[in-house]
């Protein structure tokens, strides 16, 4: 099996069948405790600081766990990862996938020849059964619109079926009168958003790009789930997604990067949406500073309380 890290995650059954183990580099770094460890190191051998947190803790990730193989697949992780990773080379080799939103033809086209770029692996003996994992992750999905897991057990869950592990299904704490909340942004920064989060009275009900991701993992028909996923969309497809759930949502938070387009997220979400709506910058892999979590802790006061005391949810 090719070992690479790629960008976008990329349907299961195609990475199995062209022999290829990938695992999306931000949920990489959301899984492991060490990401700091990933960003500093980054950060030295691009000798830069004006990055965004995951590019540089990519390149950290790579050299330090000896990556020789990298897909993108991303516009904007695209220019940002592929700038960053480029510090690696020989040592590290990229290989580009072009994205075509809403054409299964063409993205089966770009497909093959990225394959044919690949060096030559044998494919495992058999694969997952990802119908069977798909639907399992659709019925957590809706469990999971009702508030009944903890949001840090419902990402953990997530994780793992990302990273191609078998997790123990999230159970259910049956915690009630807590704030609806869909997270929204790429998977980065704060490890401890999600405590503070319970903490102050929310729970996690929508972790988007988690989610899309799975989606895109699980998908039976993998050319067209990857054409059409909001995350190879844009800004309008995952505002519709949002819209769909909205009504059952109290409040948003949304993650952002700095020095990258992630930044420009804000002026987007603040008119799609008309729900209370929080913005945290993460400037970096580790936990909450203390002024995030006082903004925080006051954006709960105002909007989970709102939603606990009017809503009835």
């Amino acid at each position: 099996m090719i070992r690479s890290l790629v960008t976008l995650p990329l349907p299961g059954c195609l990475l199995s069948d062209a022999g290829v183990y990938a695992q999306p580099l931000r949920a990489l770094l959301a899984d492991v405790g060490t990401s700091e460890v990933f960003l500093e190191r980054g950060e030295k051998l691009l000798g830069v600081r004006n990055a965004p947190p995951t590019a540089k803790a990519a390149v950290g990730l790579a050299e330090v766990r000896g990556y020789r193989h990298a897909i993108l697949a991303v516009p904007g992780d695209l220019v940002d990862h592929r700038a960053a990773l480029s510090v690696l080379y020989p040592h590290l080799e990229m290989h580009l996938l072009p994205i075509v939103p809403g054409d299964a033809k063409l993205m089966a086209m770009a497909w093959q020849g990225l394959v044919a770029g690949l060096p030559t692996a044998m494919p495992p003996p058999a694969n997952a059964d990802y119908r069977l994992l798909a639907r399992s992750l659709e019925e957590h999905a809706r469990r999971q619109r009702r508030g009944l897991y903890p949001s840090a057990e419902w990402r953990r869950f997530l994780l793992g079926l990302l990273l191609g592990g078998t997790p123990v299904a999230p159970t259910s704490d049956d915690k009630a009168g807590l704030a609806k909340v869909a997270l929204l942004g790429g998977l980065a920064g704060p490890g401890d958003l999600l405590d503070y989060i319970e903490m102050f009275g929310g729970r996690v009900v929508y972790d988007e790009w988690l989610e899309l991701s799975n989606e895109i993992f699980f998908g039976e028909e993998p050319f067209a789930t990857l054409a059409n996923s909001p995350l190879v969309c844009g800004l309008g497809a995952r505002e519709q997604r949002v819209t769909e759930i909205l009504d059952e949502v109290d409040a948003i938070v949304l993650v952002v990067e700095p020095f990258c387009a992630s930044a420009l997220e804000e002026a987007w979400v603040r008119s799609a949406f008309r729900k209370p709506i929080l913005v945290i910058e993460a400037d970096g892999l580790g936990h909450l500073d203390a002024t995030r979590v006082m903004r925080l802790e006051n954006f709960a006061a105002m909007a989970f309380a709102r939603a606990r005391g009017g809503s009835g949810k």
